[in-house]
């Protein structure tokens, strides 16, 4: 039953979020940017260098 709940949750209530849109999700106050506020956005673009750095 647990299980069959966890997944009912996953599915339909907490989707997965990309890692090059976590930053957006959980740390940003702004609920919704436009593509310009969001591509201009220093938070975004500082986690997305780490992000990339870490990749390498």
């Amino acid at each position: 039953m647990k299980e069959v709940l966890h997944q009912w949750i996953k599915k339909y209530i907490a989707q997965e979020i990309p890692p090059e849109l976590a930053v957006c999700e959980f740390e940003c106050k702004q609920r919704n940017c436009s593509r310009s506020q969001w591509s201009q956005c220093e938070l975004w673009k500082s986690y997305n260098r780490t992000l990339k750095a870490s990749l390498n």
